[in-house]
């Protein structure tokens, strides 16, 4: 508990020497801590507490599941220096006397270890008896070790069990005999480590401390683990060879030019709306300058897209509209197989590079249009099987005088640190005096608010909060949650999901774009960007936004999907009612749109407190894929695209722009002259 407001609560302790001792307790601090602790579910108190207020006052509750629920087992989580001093003892489990468990080590036994009660004058091995191997240590109470007419006691902090154990392990067995039976004295709690546990346990893939630090004179057994762990931790370096020895196969077949298709490599760790909100120039991602798909307030996502298109001239649009009119930047300052598991592998996607020349791309029909620059359909001359790609071409003055040059340089940063199959690509980037280009990857089936909202719908006649059907929309939110886990498992928060961002590609998968909001997180940001209708309530309310802000705008998309409509943004509301509705109104799954399971997940990641939302647990990204909704969907065969998706859009041949609308009215930007940058202005873009 933890004192919230009075001046002074008084816990009493009863105490036989002083049974009126009292220690107070003042606002901030807390009492009962002891069962936070990863001591045991079956501990008890030798001393029972007794708490008095002596005035009025306020306490905050925490009980142990609802702390397990955030933090994950406590026992995998926390270590307290007693089970510390306790493990540290255990020199039978070592492989070399005088060595230290790390701290690591010492986490996992403890994960291992059972923990059992046992009442008074309870058998805990029988003498003579094939009995499963385990070693003990006691935590509360006294054991007696029978040896005919006298017996010994171990007490608290002791060890039994040793020989058997020994015994076990020589034999390669998991059970044994002991010559003596052991009993429990009085009531007694005891932790338990079994052989079987203890085989299971991967000890000597971690290096023990005394190792470490004498450098020297190791095993020759020792030094291939060290030089196996290198490899592991070394991701990094895992990649840059393979993406070289991508580079050499390519280099061999430079007149094949599909072969610079993605390169699947493995790495096995071991540890984890159209309007925006612009984001505060001090802070991260960008202002509102980054844009929206075919709008006109930012840029960012109608060029990033690839795929962005001119806004629907048709009655109705305004439902594409998920957001209020721009808002100008704010800064408020005062933070189911079905997932790939830590010990698993993972997949990574790397794109080989390719030295692309400016002069043999040839740019066919534009895709969209932005505040900065434009999307034009490109191909490259010297293919002999034609390829589409989408050229982003933004001005660098428009950036410089904006205020976005830092933006743009950053989002391209993001982009070609993003290896995912379904986050879009960055091929090749190149400036010149007066634009900047990133070649991408074409996208060219639309973007999902258009399978939401058809562009040939008949808003008038069109069936209300009916969107696309549950299949579909778990589908994709799948896939979108693996890009989410992705990128937050990098540290990258990606704060702008909603559909106008998500494309579906030839094959149907979807693909996100339009980093402009997106940033590496250390701890707690505060700016508030984005889009309004997917603002978390910790973004709105200004108490700062980690990774859980991302999972919220899922719930939010998820919502849309089935019904077609934003849950808290209907249509011509005002930014601060909004913002009332996202902070104060409670969510009611559509129970008639989906099943119990589907309404479960959306209320999950609905919570308006950041830290008991789905993803934001103690089981973390894997809570989310692992959800009911997603059973038998496996997230390997969703990277390798070996799933067949529930919609596939029709596309002719790779220069298809059907899904897009004609841009042919709109003058090339590429062909205006724009002033002359200074020199300082131009070292903006020097490592572009």
């Amino acid at each position: 508990m933890i004192c919230r407001g009075g001046e002074r609560t008084d816990l009493k302790k009863a105490s036989e020497a002083d049974p009126n001792q009292l220690r107070p307790v003042e606002r901030g601090q807390y009492f009962g801590d002891q069962v936070l602790q990863p001591a045991g579910d079956l501990m008890w108190l030798d001393t029972p507490l007794r708490v008095k207020a002596v005035e009025d006052g306020l306490c905050y509750v925490i009980d142990r599941p609802t702390f397990e629920a955030v933090v994950g087992p406590l026992k995998e989580v926390l270590l307290t220096p007693e089970a510390a001093r306790n493990i540290q003892k255990m020199d039978i489990l070592k492989q070399h006397p005088g060595q230290e468990f790390t701290i690591d080590q010492m986490k996992t036994i403890q994960s291992k270890i059972e923990e059992v009660f046992y009442s008074a004058n309870e058998t805990i091995i029988e003498a003579d008896m094939p009995v499963p191997a385990a070693l003990y240590y006691i935590r509360q109470g006294t054991v007696k070790i029978m040896t005919g007419r006298f017996h010994r006691l171990r007490i608290a902090g002791g060890f039994f069990g040793e020989d058997l154990f020994e015994e076990a392990k020589a034999n390669d067995e998991l059970k044994g005999t002991v010559e003596n039976s052991i009993l429990a004295k009085v009531n007694c709690v005891c932790g338990r480590l079994s052989m079987q546990d203890f085989l299971s346990l991967d000890l000597q893939d971690l290096s023990f401390k005394k190792d470490s630090d004498e450098g020297a004179s190791k095993s020759p057994q020792k030094a291939a683990i060290n030089k196996k762990k290198v490899v592991v931790m070394t991701k990094k370096e895992k990649a840059e060879r393979l993406l070289n020895k991508a580079n050499q196969q390519e280099s061999t077949t430079q007149k094949k030019p599909q072969s610079s298709k993605i390169a699947l490599s493995t790495v096995e760790e071991r540890k984890k709306p159209k309007a925006k909100v612009a984001d505060s120039s001090d802070d991260d991602s960008s202002s509102s300058g980054s844009s929206s798909s075919g709008s006109s307030s930012s840029s960012s996502s109608s060029d990033d897209s690839a795929a962005k298109k001119k806004p629907v001239k048709k009655q109705g649009t305004a439902k594409k509209a998920s957001g209020s009119p721009p808002i100008s930047e704010i800064s408020t300052k005062p933070k189911a197989v079905d997932v790939v598991d830590e010990e698993e592998e993972e997949i990574e996607y790397i794109i080989p590079k390719r030295d692309f020349k400016f002069e043999n791309l040839d740019k066919k029909v534009m895709l969209g249009e932005g505040q900065f620059g434009q999307v034009w359909l490109v191909t490259d001359k010297t293919e002999t099987e034609k390829r589409a790609y989408a050229l982003k071409i933004q001005s660098k003055y428009d950036l410089v005088s904006q205020g976005q040059a830092e933006v743009c340089i950053r989002e391209k940063n993001i982009m070609s640190q993003m290896h995912h199959p379904h986050i879009i690509k960055l091929f090749w980037s190149h400036q010149d005096p007066d634009f900047v280009y990133l070649l991408l990857e074409m996208v060219n089936g639309g973007e999902l608010f258009n399978r939401i909202h058809p562009i040939d719908e008949d808003f008038e006649n069109a069936p209300q909060n009916i969107g696309i059907p549950e299949d579909h929309a778990r589908f994709y939110a799948f896939i979108v949650a693996d890009m989410l886990k992705y990128m937050h498992e990098k540290k990258y928060v990606y704060r702008d999901l909603k559909p106008e961002n998500v494309l579906i590609s030839h094959n149907g998968f979807p693909v996100l774009i339009d980093f402009g909001f997106t940033k590496k997180l250390t701890e707690k940001t505060f700016t508030l960007c984005g889009t309004p209708g997917y603002l978390a309530p910790e973004m709105v309310t200004s108490q700062g936004h980690m990774f859980g802000a991302d999972h919220w705008a899922l719930g939010i998309m998820t919502y849309q999907m089935l019904c077609k409509e934003n849950f808290f943004f209907p249509d011509g509301m005002d930014p601060v009612t909004l913002y009332k509705c996202i902070a104060e109104d409670e969510f009611e799954p559509p129970t008639d749109r989906c099943s119990p399971e589907g309404c479960d997940f959306m209320d999950q990641l609905l919570q308006k407190d950041p830290v008991m939302r789905l993803g934001s647990l103690a089981g973390g990204e894997n809570d989310v894929l692992r959800h009911k909704w997603f059973t038998g969907m496996d997230p390997k065969k969703i990277r390798t695209q070996q799933l067949t998706p529930p919609w596939v859009p029709n596309i002719k041949d790779p220069l298809d722009t059907t899904h897009f609308e004609d841009w042919s009215d709109i003058e090339d930007k590429t062909q205006e002259r724009y002033p002359t940058l200074n020199d300082n202005q131009a070292l903006i873009f020097e490592d572009f």
